[in-house]
């Protein structure tokens, strides 16, 4: 129910004036898995669910796996 996505009550103003106003909106967004965890390390890592193999968060992803943070670090 946001005035960004056509809703006709102001229940965001200050989420409006950050982001609706002079943000991107996007109409069809899909995300990697249904659980944060698995999302998250797809978004950090440009891979798949099935290839990280992270499940709850307390696993550790694949040593090969390179992730953004490693490849800002690496960049300064």
């Amino acid at each position: 129910h946001l005035p960004s996505y056509g809703y006709s009550h102001d229940t965001a103003p200050f989420m409006q004036r950050t982001f609706g106003d002079g943000g991107t909106i996007f109409e069809h967004a899909l995300a990697a898995a249904t659980t944060t965890p698995q999302s998250h390390m797809s978004m950090l890592t440009g891979v798949q669910p099935c290839v990280h193999g992270i499940v709850t968060g307390m696993e550790a992803a694949p040593e090969w796996i390179v992730t953004l943070a490693e490849t800002l670090r690496s960049s300064g």
